[in-house]
């Protein structure tokens, strides 16, 4: 089967301390016969080290956005090492657009088509991160996406409870924070960073609540067992398998406004999507692994199985409806390293740790 572009796209990367070639990837089919096609619109070598977070970086008005520095990759936990940096890259070119020194001690981010949303840590202004608790965390901040000035920054707490989620829905910022059994769970004001509602529990937010829809009133909870359940003005409840069964890395969920992506890696990696209102399962996704988050765009929901392939299904019925495969296989790489997607409007990012290279994707109509 021909490819969707001329030749096979490839880059070879050298690691500069051993000076040897360590693992690339190039496409080598895109089928021609699904409703999409995904057209190679850019391919380049990104920052040596990119943070793992969930989600570790966003594609927003044409730009690469995460968390990372262009140092050569280190596994040492050396306190000297250069901190990392949130960098915007131009999609098209890969060049720098700004970089600023992360304002936090790597935790938890989102962005929307405005802000870049981050965890504060202590007294960022001083690093003085080792007294007087300043390690701790203690609230979250935003940046411009396109100048990359900071906007606002507020305090959530002041017991170190953590950011354990954080997250855009319907024009609104949301953080979970918890710690010893307690949490809360703030609505916020993505322009302004004013807190509008702030719910307390005194059971445990961590892992089970992901979402508070405040009008109607419901709770949303995913816990270890593999339950699902809304609790409040909706009320349902269901077992993501026949019998409860234990989870040990829960993916916080994708949530949007009719449904809810549903993300873990047992059994090699399974995606569910969950309709918001009565709890039924739209769709399963479950014919290859996954290795990589779930991200999507208006339309339309992507992620990188271990063939590996990217896969591109419809948001509400899970049809696929694109698909690009690489080379070579992950193989023993799926132990060392992350592979991620990010989407935005009409293109899809591809992120393969195991070779630094970021693949940029134009969907086409076929």
């Amino acid at each position: 089967m021909t490819l969707g572009v001329t030749g096979c796209i490839a880059i070879t990367a050298i690691d500069s301390i051993t000076s040897t070639r360590i693992t690339t990837h190039g496409v080598t089919e895109i089928s021609p016969t699904m409703p999409l096609e995904l057209v190679i619109y850019n391919v380049f070598i990104v920052p040596r080290r990119i943070e793992n977070n969930e989600p570790p970086f966003s594609l927003k008005n044409g730009d690469l956005l995460f968390l990372g520095n262009f140092e050569e990759r280190t596994y040492t936990d050396d306190p000297l090492r250069k901190d990392p940096e949130v960098i915007s890259l131009d999609a098209q070119t890969g060049a720098i657009n700004w970089q600023v020194d992360a304002p936090y001690n790597s935790g938890n981010f989102a962005t929307d088509l405005e802000r870049f949303y981050f965890e504060t840590v202590g007294n960022m202004d001083t690093k003085s991160f080792w007294e007087d608790r300043d390690f701790c965390p203690t609230g979250i901040g935003a940046i411009d996406l396109q100048s990359g000035q900071e906007q606002w920054r507020i305090e959530l707490n002041d017991d170190c409870k953590g950011t354990d989620y954080l997250t855009v829905v319907d024009s609104h910022l949301y953080a979970r924070t918890s710690q010893r059994g307690f949490g809360d769970y703030y609505q916020i004001a993505p322009e302004s960073g004013e807190i509008l509602q702030v719910n307390t529990s005194h059971a445990n937010y961590s892992p089970e609540i992901f979402f508070i829809d405040y009008s109607p009133h419901s709770e949303y909870k995913l816990s270890n067992d593999g339950n699902v359940s809304a609790e409040g003005e909706v009320n349902w409840q269901f077992n993501l398998y026949s019998k409860p069964r234990q989870i040990y890395s829960p993916i916080t969920p994708v949530v949007l406004d009719s449904v809810f992506l549903l993300r873990f890696n047992e059994f090699g990696g399974k995606v569910w999507a969950v309709n918001k209102e009565d709890g039924s399962i739209a769709w399963k996704y479950d014919g290859q692994n996954l290795v990589s988050n779930v991200t999507t765009n208006e339309y339309f929901a992507f992620f990188l199985t271990d063939n590996p392939s990217l896969i591109a299904v419809d948001l509400y019925t899970g049809e696929k409806i694109a698909e690009v495969t690489f080379t070579p296989g992950l193989g023993e790489n799926l132990t060392n390293t992350s592979f991620f997607v990010a989407a935005d409007e009409d293109k899809v990012a591809v992120y393969f740790g195991s070779s630094d290279q970021v693949f940029i994707f134009r969907l086409e109509n076929n």
